[in-house]
Order: structure tokens, then C-alpha cells, then sequence
């Protein structure tokens, strides 16, 4: 059986989100992140939806998501975003395809729409960045050398606003919230291993500093196929330490 199949998915709008589930949200996030909690309840209200992954046989709370969708308009073409934030997945639970699995769930919810798709959302460790660049074909950026994409800095800009730094192409620290230094570190053996763990930090070299590096992924109908194959392979694995 994949490992997803003992998992729920539970789409809510912030305001039906209740005190229990916030407070069991803020303790998971907490294991990755130090982060000022008035700052954190804020962050839900600022969501079209939040995405709750639960087992189901316990209703234990495994991980969360938070969803915003930003209709644009670039170069006389519309435009949505799936913006996402506020994810955090326990440790037991990370590689499973769990996010892009709510992120298909996503499409089939809100996809229907003549504008083009795509994912956005920011990253402050190596391991979101390799989320997007090892699960699809095409994302931006990929690599340090890539050249200048049009939609991704008009994207930048108009979501992040001050928050967008142009000239290092990078969010700047948020001080409300900040990823533990040893989720933040990239380890050795990873960077000599992982071509995205040496991407990352090529570029975004401030990531120990609270950086954050915006991610954008075209959800066409190749990406989307790729990232469901890559959801299954990772699902088959093995769930060893899964009780």
C-alpha cells in the first residue's frame, strides 16, 4: 500500500480553522522553525486555504500547508498562481510525495481557468528547493547561470514587494520567523552529493541568514505528469521508522 493511502487531506478556509488545529500547527512548525506566535496566527488569515495532512487511522496532525491563489496578468496573458507557504511536514513524513500530492488536489480544486498555471513559493532550506527542482522538468530558477525570466520578476516584484531584494534575486529575512540553524545548514555530505543542495546555495548564499529564494514552476500538462510519476516513485518506497 503507498504510504499516502493512510494519510487525509483536509482543505479549510481560515476562519474554519479551529483553536486545536492552529495550536497543533504552531508545535509542528516550531520543530523547524523560531517563530513569534502572533506573527504565525497572522500568517493563516493571509490564505485562500489551509491544507492539514492527518493519519487517518489517529487524526494525528502530520503537516500543513498554507494556499493563496493570485490571479496576474503578463504580457497581455492571465495568469494563477498556487502560492504556497507555511509548510512544514514531520520529519517521519518528509519524501513521501505528501506535498506534491496536496499540490494535484490543489489543481483539480482551483485549476479550472483559461489563465496558465504555476506554482510559486519561497524557499529557505535546500530541501524545499529540491522539491521543486528534482520533482519537475522545468522550474525557475534551476541554476546560477540560467538566464533572466521575464514572468519571474514581474512575479517577484508584484507578490513580494519590499520584500524582494532585485539585485541579490532574493527575499529578505522575515524576523518573525526564522528556520533552526541545523534545518538551515546544507551538510557536507549533501553538497557533494546532491546537484541541488550546490544549486541552492549557489544561489542563495545568505540562506543561514533567513534568506529566502522564490521558486516558480510551470504547471503544464508535461510538469504536472513528471511531478505525479516522481509523487508515485517516492510514495513506493519503503516506509521503514513508520509506526
Amino acid at each position: 500500500m503507498l504510504p499516502f493511502v493512510g494519510v487525509s487531506l483536509e482543505f479549510h478556509t481560515p476562519h474554519t480553522l479551529g483553536a486545536r488545529d492552529r495550536a497543533e500547527c504552531l508545535a509542528l512548525a516550531e520543530t523547524v522553525l523560531h517563530v513569534d506566535r502572533d506573527w504565525f496566527e497572522a500568517s493563516f488569515d493571509r490564505y485562500d486555504e489551509v491544507i492539514l495532512y492527518k493519519r487517518r487511522r489517529t487524526g494525528a496532525l502530520i503537516g500543513v500547508t498554507g494556499l493563496r491563489l493570485i490571479d496576474t496578468e503578463h504580457e497581455g496573458d492571465g495568469v494563477r498562481l498556487f502560492y504556497t507557504g507555511s509548510v512544514v511536514l514531520h520529519r517521519d513524513w518528509r519524501g513521501r510525495g505528501l506535498v506534491p500530492w496536496a499540490g494535484l488536489r490543489a489543481i483539480a480544486r482551483h485549476g479550472t481557468t483559461a489563465r496558465r498555471l504555476y506554482w510559486l513559493m519561497e524557499t529557505d532550506s535546500w530541501r524545499a528547493y529540491a522539491l521543486a527542482a528534482g520533482n519537475t522538468r522545468d522550474c525557475w530558477p534551476r541554476d546560477a547561470e540560467r538566464a533572466p525570466n521575464p514572468l519571474y520578476d514581474h512575479v517577484c516584484k508584484s507578490v513580494y514587494r519590499d520584500d524582494w531584494d532585485a539585485e541579490r534575486r532574493v527575499c529578505r529575512p522575515i524576523a518573525q520567523r526564522r528556520l533552526r540553524p541545523e534545518v538551515a545548514h546544507i551538510p557536507p555530505k549533501a553538497h557533494a552529493t546532491n546537484r541541488h543542495a550546490r544549486a541552492y546555495a549557489a544561489l542563495n548564499p545568505g540562506h543561514a541568514d533567513g534568506d529566502a529564494l522564490p521558486v516558480l514552476v510551470p504547471l503544464d500538462a508535461d510538469n504536472i505528469a513528471h511531478f505525479a510519476w516522481r509523487m508515485c516513485l517516492h510514495a513506493a518506497r519503503p516506509s521503514r521508522g513508520r509506526r
